[in-house]
């Protein structure tokens, strides 16, 4: 933001240094189980949903449909659709 100056970029960089400090300190704090990002299958078939435009809620729909059909979403669109994947229909984001 404006105004910050120099002294809000070194926060930001001691506050990224510093937690990769802890993340180094303790090894198994960084590792997943390997099925930790395998989604159930109740995510999936709710991202499917999501994902082809079938949730029920009018404006996701919309926005769904429009991406699948001409490949563009708005800006709007995309807000509205992510946050109702991740909020909502509780996916992981990195799914989406």
């Amino acid at each position: 933001e404006e105004g910050k100056g120099p002294a809000w970029m070194v926060f930001e960089l001691e506050s990224r240094d510093y937690t990769y400090f802890l993340a180094l300190q303790d090894d198994e704090a960084t590792k997943l189980p390997a099925d930790a990002c395998k989604p159930s299958p109740e995510t999936l078939q709710r991202f499917n949903a999501w994902k082809e435009g079938r949730t029920g809620q009018p404006l996701v729909d919309a926005a769904m449909t429009e991406l699948r059909r001409t490949g563009y979403l708005s800006n709007r669109g995309r807000l509205i659709s992510a946050s109702y994947l991740c909020l909502d229909l509780r996916v992981p984001y990195w799914m989406g």
